[in-house]
C-alpha cells in the first residue's frame, strides 16, 4: 500500500492513487469555491467552475498544498491546463 502524504488514504496501484487524489481534490474544490455541487473530472478547467478566478486559483493551490502536505513550484502551477494535470502533479509529489 502506498501512503498518501501522511494522510489516512492508502492505495495499492497508481490508478487507485489517481482516483484517491481526485476524490480528495473534489472536497478541496467544494471548500475553496463553497459549492458542494461542483463535480470535477480530469478535463475540468477554470472556465468550467464558476468563480475560478486568479484569486481563487491561488486559494485552490494553497489548499491543495495544505491538504496533501506538498509544496508546488510556481513553474509547475503555471503549466497546469486542467484538473487531470493537477491530479498527476499531486501524484508526483505525494509519498516522496
Amino acid at each position: 500500500m502506498l501512503p498518501l502524504a501522511g494522510s489516512d488514504l492508502g492505495v495499492e496501484t497508481i490508478g487507485e492513487l489517481s482516483g484517491a487524489i481526485q476524490g480528495t481534490l473534489q472536497d478541496v474544490f467544494h471548500d475553496v469555491f463553497d459549492d458542494a455541487s461542483i463535480v470535477i473530472t480530469r478535463d475540468t478547467t477554470a472556465s468550467d467552475v464558476e468563480g475560478w478566478d486568479s484569486f481563487n486559483h491561488l486559494r485552490l493551490i494553497v489548499a491543495v498544498e495544505e491538504k496533501f502536505k506538498i509544496s508546488l513550484s510556481t513553474a509547475e502551477v503555471a503549466d497546469l491546463r486542467n484538473v487531470g494535470e493537477l491530479v498527476d502533479l499531486i501524484g508526483s509529489h505525494v509519498g516522496t
